[in-house]
Order: structure tokens, then C-alpha cells, then sequence
């Protein structure tokens, strides 16, 4: 009788333990993504080389979540869009994985850079357009030697 009773009990006891080892649904974590890659940078500093003629050029977005690109700084010389031929925007709002193309204009003078934005809730990730400029940065003096008074001033020869 005592081992009938101590079996019965064994049973139970492992029947409550299976019970509370129940697999339940468990909380969703989300795990947002928001990050620019560019095709060929081996560094992941995000940097666009341009070169002083301008042109169409593209950067790829992985996404999780709706964000907005942005040109902040750089505007008045490029301009975003979701394809080649629509790239006219300094502010695009999007959701998910995709390619964004810039258009730099042409640069005649010294070199610049650009700032796009990638900004969703939780997430911010930055695209440096540096562009090549065509004008020489060197200083050519006309005369071997110039004499500046020590008050200062414009001076030309």
C-alpha cells in the first residue's frame, strides 16, 4: 500500500512539474534595423565618393521600420529619390529594404560634402557625400617676395 501510495505521489509531482514547464507564447521583442550600406565600402564608414562631374549615384538601406531620408547639409547640390529618374527631393519618406539614388550637380569649385540622414523612431544612421572639386587648391604668387605693412590690410601687386 505504501508504495502504490509513494507512486501516486511520484506521478503527481511529475505531472505538475510537465504542467508548469508549458510553453507559452512569450513577449515579442522587436528588432529594429535601420543602417546604409554602400557597394565596395570595405570600412562601413559610409563616406559616397563623387566625382567633380557629378552624375546619378546610389546607396542601399537595410529597414525594419518606416524612416525618413534627408539631405541636411548639401541640399542647394543634391537632391534623393527611389529611382533614377525621380531624383528631386531633399526629404523622402519610406518603409523597408531599398535603394536610394542621389544626383550631385557638377563642381566647379573647391571640394564639399553632403550629409543625408537616415532617421526612424529608435534609429539614426548618416551617408557622407563628399564630392571632388575642379578647382586647383593651390596658391600661385605672381612676384618672388611682397612686403605687407604690420597694420595689416588688403594688399594686391
Amino acid at each position: 500500500m505504501r508504495r502504490i501510495y509513494i507512486r501516486y505521489v511520484l506521478i503527481a509531482m511529475s505531472a505538475a512539474v510537465f504542467a508548469s514547464c508549458a510553453m507559452d507564447e512569450g513577449d515579442y521583442v522587436p528588432s529594429p534595423e535601420l543602417g546604409a550600406y554602400i557597394d565596395g565600402d570595405t570600412d562601413n564608414s559610409n563616406i559616397l565618393s563623387v566625382n567633380y562631374e557629378g552624375g546619378v549615384t546610389k546607396f542601399g538601406v537595410y529597414a525594419s521600420q518606416p524612416y525618413v531620408a534627408e539631405v541636411i547639409t548639401g541640399s542647394d547640390w543634391v537632391t534623393i529619390g527611389t529611382s533614377q529618374k525621380d531624383v528631386k527631393s531633399s526629404r523622402l519618406s519610406l518603409n523597408g529594404d531599398g535603394t536610394i539614388f542621389t544626383s550631385v550637380d557638377r563642381n566647379d569649385g573647391m571640394r564639399r560634402m553632403a550629409l543625408i540622414t537616415l532617421s526612424a523612431e529608435n534609429r539614426v544612421d548618416t551617408v557622407f557625400v563628399k564630392q571632388k572639386g575642379h578647382r586647383s587648391e593651390e596658391i600661385e604668387l605672381s612676384t618672388r617676395a611682397m612686403n605687407v605693412a604690420y597694420q595689416g590690410g588688403q594688399f594686391s601687386l
